[in-house]
């Protein structure tokens, strides 16, 4: 387990923003990914999984948590 420091925001010699501490996993190999959301879809960077969740999945009633916005970055 590793931490990163948290960024800071500054202007002039004043801290105007912080953000919070973060614990890092890191492992030899890859574990298994669950795909219990969309968003750990999208993370895993699968393609096909990403593609088969769109053509497979109910888009409107938000199956696994579906929201347009997650994807605009992948245009």
């Amino acid at each position: 387990m590793f931490k990163q420091f948290p960024s800071n925001i500054t202007i002039g010699n004043k801290v105007v923003a912080k953000a919070n501490e973060c614990t890092l996993k890191v492992v030899k190999e890859i574990e298994e990914v669950q795909f219990e959301t969309f968003r750990d879809i999208l993370a895993s960077g699968d393609k096909a999984a990403i593609l088969k969740f769109i053509k497979e999945a109910n888009l409107v009633a938000g199956d696994k948590g579906f929201n347009f916005s997650d994807m605009y970055w992948l245009v």
